[in-house]
């Protein structure tokens, strides 16, 4: 059965989606009113999304400025990515102890189709395709409260990991890591899932550390 959307869930459903694919980069402005005309309604609804945005921590409303996609500061990010570190480790040890063999075996086709943009200029596809691995990680953990916290801080994070990806340049080394991390989950390593997976989040949150000049952002 579909879902009966309201206006304001359509929006912010787009805008997220926007925002987590890296469309909308941190610290852009969203127009209240090129939304609302975008989607042929009234301010109301727009300003009803931005809230629900706000509240899932992918916009910060500004006083007499308006909203902008979230840009977080130097010292919180920082925070955050210690925090993902331990979510995605926590949630691959689970993922090598839980996952079904159906789970498994979708796991392993998901990293197999975008090997295709490992090894290409195209960045951006293979950080869009190589997130359906991170989740369905977070998912084949078998515990709820994991996945939901693990999902919404890695969509804070998207725009971050997406930009350190296109300028480190370190895609096929992505791979080559998931790959490991895949190798540990089938084998029902725990162990090994939690360090590796470790290890790549925490060069991922290293590597945006270093880029941070290019993100305009300011110190805590």
């Amino acid at each position: 059965m579909s879902e009966n959307l309201t206006h304001s869930d359509r929006i912010s459903r787009t805008i997220e989606s926007e925002i987590i694919s890296g469309k909308r980069a941190p610290g852009s402005h969203l127009n209240e009113q090129e939304i609302a005309n975008r989607f042929s309604v009234s301010r109301t609804p727009v300003r009803e999304a931005v809230r629900q945005l706000s509240a899932a921590g992918l916009v910060e409303v500004k006083p007499q400025r308006g909203a902008f996609v979230a840009e977080i500061p130097v010292q919180r990010l920082l925070q955050m990515f210690e925090v993902m570190e331990e979510l995605e480790a926590l949630s691959a040890r689970l993922a090598a102890r839980r996952m079904t063999p159906e789970q498994k075996d979708t796991l392993k086709e998901t990293h197999e189709a975008y090997s295709v943009y490992a090894t290409r200029e195209t960045a951006d596809q293979y950080y869009e395709e190589s997130q359906a691995f991170h989740q369905l990680i977070f998912k084949g953990s078998q515990n709820e409260v994991l996945e939901g916290m693990a999902t919404k801080l890695s969509n804070q994070l998207t725009g971050y990991r997406r930009r350190q990806l296109n300028r480190s340049k370190r895609t096929e080394t992505s791979f080559q890591e998931h790959s490991a991390v895949l190798e540990a989950i089938l084998d029902g390593d725990e162990d090994a899932a939690e360090r590796l997976m470790r290890a790549h989040t925490g060069i991922v949150g290293d590597n945006v550390i270093e880029l941070l000049a290019g993100f305009d952002l300011k110190d805590a």
